[in-house]
């Protein structure tokens, strides 16, 4: 009766679309289904682990952090296909490997990558003149100006934040488009990035006078790209200025444990509420659109955050309560890190 019922899963799992395999509690690859063997060729004795079917760095992250969502990898076929891999539990000691071709959903995704960087590459220029025109406005007076200074002064400051959002839109898609080049890539130095951060975001405190809190362990150094952290964790720093109100606090914490290392930016202010949280960091996406555009907002920053992240096998947690604060912690592998003398 096993037997039987084990063979009636086999012949389910062959008219399914997506590639199954079977292991045991070690990666030990079982049996597979017809759509494994077209996805990876498989044959008998070919792949004892599954560790030796896929050698993608991001898959051996996703089975040393045991990933929760699943991971995308891309073959090296001629036809650059794309999949979604995930492992979850099945049956007594054993683990279901399930692959889906997503590639048509990555070219997709690529095409509005590219239409978006392009879009945003053409604007730059009409808006640089236009911008430069209103602030001459706004500037000089004349009489035959003067009757209009008010609209110029508005049209000037949504140029300013027109300029804003074609610049973020621009990082970002670079952020999406090219790739991470870890191995020629600096240590960078925390502690001066994070203080030079911390006093930019206390002028933008200004009359708010809020109180800010460093403890920066300044011997931990971030194996990475400069620019790019100085852009996210800017990001989630002059947010907590944004969202906290007058006197509150922020807390800027830099530190290593077991895991790797962690830079959480606590405040004092507003707090998310928990129906929000899961889609922070969707480009555009606003708790409050009128007070992000007052703010002078752009709805990219946590999606530039998270992207920049991405890009240095780094994840956000993101933790919240109404009225109560948020915290923003950036944690990063052991071996993305260095420690100074």
């Amino acid at each position: 009766m096993i037997e039987s019922q084990r063979c009636t899963d086999r012949e389910l799992a062959d008219v399914l679309p997506d590639a199954i395999i079977v292991l045991d509690e070690r990666g030990k690859i079982l049996w597979w289904n017809i759509t494994a063997d077209n996805f990876f060729a498989l044959t008998e004795n070919k792949y004892e682990d599954i560790t030796e079917l896929l050698k993608q760095r991001a898959f051996r992250a996703y089975l040393i952090n045991k990933g929760e969502k699943p991971v995308e990898i891309m073959l090296g076929d001629a036809n650059k296909t794309v999949i979604s891999v995930a492992i979850v539990s099945y049956g007594k000691e054993q683990q279901l490997f399930i692959a889906r071709d997503i590639t048509h959903i990555s070219r997709l995704e690529i095409m509005r990558e590219d239409f978006v960087a392009n879009v945003s590459h053409e604007l730059r220029t009409p808006l640089t003149v236009i911008h430069g025109y209103l602030e001459m406005l706004t500037e000089k007076y004349s009489e035959q100006t003067g009757p209009f200074k008010r609209i110029f002064s508005q049209m000037y400051q949504q140029s300013v934040r027109m300029e804003k959002l074609v610049k973020d839109l621009l990082l970002l898609s670079r952020l999406e488009i090219t790739e991470p080049h870890k191995d020629d890539l600096p240590f960078v130095v925390m502690a001066p990035l994070l203080q030079a951060i911390s006093d930019d975001a206390a002028a933008l405190s200004g009359k708010s006078e809020h109180g800010f809190h460093l403890n920066i362990d300044d011997k931990l150094n971030l194996l990475g790209n400069e620019d790019e952290l100085q852009s996210a964790f800017s990001n989630l720093i002059f947010n907590a200025v944004k969202y906290t109100p007058a006197g509150g606090d922020i807390y800027v914490d830099w530190h290593a444990d077991e895991n790797g290392a962690c830079l959480q930016v606590h405040d004092t202010g507003i707090g998310i509420a928990e129906e929000h949280i899961p889609r922070l960091t969707e480009r555009f996406y606003r708790v409050d659109k009128a007070r992000s555009r007052v703010s002078g907002g752009t709805g990219l920053g946590l999606a530039i955050v998270k992207h920049v992240l991405k890009r240095h096998e780094g994840n956000l947690t993101i933790s919240s309560e109404l009225g109560s604060g948020s915290t923003f912690a950036c944690c990063f592998p052991l071996e993305r890190i260095s420690k100074s003398c």
